[in-house]
């Protein structure tokens, strides 16, 4: 359930607990196992029928339906105070890593990067396009901050290394 949907474990594990102790009463009246499982798939599909009947269709351009889709999965997640905030970063991180192929939509979750702070509050979230570099200046005389700056991308390690020969005082 968390590997699939991120969502929905705790209604999981009660739903199979019950079903669990459904069929073990159905044991005790002796029928078959092969008969209790055969049950449940039935069930399984009707359950399924009747889903994507009631469901209805959305899209990347329904805002307001997704955001509501993000609060309900944030509810009991301890986000709750900040979900109007945390729903509306959410929607668009989500939409700014949306790709088409064969007029199919395809969102990769690995493109969007959660990164956490200790020190301010859920409210202080904010949205990052791009690339944030979080390393400790090596060098007093480094600026702390940069603006409109020119970007060279580097292929190998930017930490200082220790020198090649060897010295002996």
């Amino acid at each position: 359930q968390e590997d699939q949907v991120g969502d929905g474990t705790t209604t999981a594990v009660v739903f199979a607990g019950e079903l669990l102790k459904n069929a073990e009463r159905l044991l005790d009246q002796e029928i078959h196992p092969t008969v209790i499982t055969r049950g449940y798939r039935q069930a399984a599909e009707k359950a399924q029928e009747i889903l994507n009947r009631i469901a209805k269709p959305v899209t990347i351009k329904d805002t307001e339906i997704l955001r509501n889709i993000a609060i309900t999965a944030m509810t009991g997640k301890g986000a709750e105070t900040a979900k109007e905030k945390l729903s509306d970063i959410t929607v668009k991180a989500v939409k700014s890593v949306i790709d088409k192929e064969n007029g199919k939509i395809i969102i990769d979750t690995e493109n969007i990067k959660l990164e956490k702070k200790v020190g301010a509050s859920v409210d202080d979230s904010e949205l990052i396009s791009g690339i944030v570099l979080d390393k400790e200046r090596v060098h007093s005389g480094m600026p702390r901050i940069v603006n409109k700056a020119k970007i060279a991308l580097i292929d190998s390690a930017v930490e200082i290394k220790s020198t090649e020969t060897e010295a002996k005082i």
